[in-house]
């Protein structure tokens, strides 16, 4: 007999969680890639 294998977190749910990290990452490393003493570059 086989069993049918589905996860636990629908589309929706995963693009939240997925959206939510990356916002959490974005944050996080703005922060520490600075520096009492960084330059702004304009390009």
């Amino acid at each position: 007999m086989q069993t049918l294998l589905k996860p636990s977190f629908t589309r929706e749910t995963a693009f939240l969680k997925v959206k939510a990290a990356e916002d959490a990452w974005n944050r996080r490393s703005a922060i520490l890639n600075q520096t009492l003493n960084t330059k702004m570059v304009r390009v």
